[in-house]
């Protein structure tokens, strides 16, 4: 669900600063999410737009295309969030960081969320409104079969290529 906490603004606290400040915002989110009953929490910046789930990483597919919030909005630029753009650079899959709205994720052919804990988990409703059809998508799919490979090849080039 899309909660009303809000993601700590970069100008107040830079988001690579990993630290029990940024993360007050964070564990408010999930605690309101897990009372309405959902799983996770999408948060939207200060301007309103989608900037990530409590604590993860959020990508749309969209006609072929991978848009994940771009770093200005105030998020963590995760090591998932990097390897899932290098497998996507690798494919010849464009991506693009960009200024999210929630239209485009309740619009979007699939959606996913990647984060430390979680790898890459599809994400499959919003609101209350299906993603898609529903389902996982196929090049989600896709990306957790090829990045489950390459940590079991070589788990060091993970975290060698994050950005």
């Amino acid at each position: 669900m899309t909660v009303s906490t809000r993601v700590t603004p970069p100008d107040a606290l830079d988001p690579r600063i990993k630290s029990i400040g940024r993360y007050v915002a964070n564990i408010q989110a999930k605690m309101e999410a897990n009372r309405q009953g959902a799983g996770e929490g999408l948060m939207l910046n200060m301007q309103g737009y989608v900037a990530e789930a409590t604590g993860d990483n959020i990508f749309i597919v969209k006609d072929g295309v991978l848009h994940t919030p771009h770093p200005a909005c105030g998020i963590l630029k995760g090591i998932t969030r990097g390897t899932v753009i290098e497998i996507a650079h690798d494919w010849d899959i464009p991506v693009v960081e960009d200024w999210l709205t929630l239209h485009d994720v309740y619009t979007a052919d699939e959606v996913f969320l990647t984060g430390t804990a979680a790898e890459i988990i599809p994400m499959i409703e919003l609101d209350h409104r299906p993603i898609g059809d529903g389902k996982p998508g196929e090049l989600t799919e896709k990306i957790i079969g090829e990045f489950r490979q390459r940590v079991r090849e070589d788990g060091v080039r993970i975290g060698v290529h994050a950005r």
